[in-house]
């Protein structure tokens, strides 16, 4: 699979689990389902970046989610 795939589906699970994160912080309850996309965040984008010659910096990162969405487009 491509690493520009894994490390934007990473991120973008990693964005879905903030607002379940607050929520569960707001109610007082467990954070299950916020640790379980931070956990699936966390193995996509290390695979990606094991993956990916060279690894992955930080600003590396907008580009790879501007090339999976002109992979998609086509």
């Amino acid at each position: 699979m491509n690493p520009d795939i894994l490390m934007v589906t990473g991120v973008l699970f990693g964005i879905l689990a903030l607002p379940s994160l607050l929520s569960a912080y707001a109610d007082s309850r467990f954070p299950g389902m916020a640790l379980f996309l931070f956990l699936l965040c966390a193995v996509l984008s290390g695979t990606a970046y094991w993956l990916k010659p060279g690894g992955y910096a930080l600003h590396d990162i907008p580009f790879a989610i501007f090339r999976v969405i002109g992979f998609f487009r086509m």
